[in-house]
């Protein structure tokens, strides 16, 4: 950490920031609809969520367990797709 915050400093020090700062949050306050990493980091809590239930109920006894494997399996698999698909269909603000 202290070697990563010396570079950060070192670069500040040599080439100042490169990046307006209050360009950068207005340009994300305006369309605030094209976060698709905000989305993503809030989405990732439903997958969370579905494998704790899907434990319960199998430690439960209420689903078998091939239920539970199978929607261990969809769970996974939606999780694995999900974010390629929100990075190549939801239109980015930079390109």
């Amino acid at each position: 950490v202290l070697s990563n915050a010396r570079l950060f400093l070192e670069n500040i020090l040599k080439y100042g920031i490169l990046v307006d700062p209050i360009q950068v949050i207005s340009l994300f306050l305006n369309n605030p609809y094209s976060w698709p990493a905000a989305c993503l980091v809030i989405v990732s809590n439903v997958f969370i969520l579905v494998a704790l239930y899907t434990e319960r109920q199998l430690s439960k006894g209420s689903f078998s367990e091939f239920a539970g494997f199978l929607v261990h399996c969809i769970n996974l698999s939606i999780l694995l797709t999900f974010p390629a698909a929100v990075v190549l269909l939801v239109p980015s603000m930079t390109p």
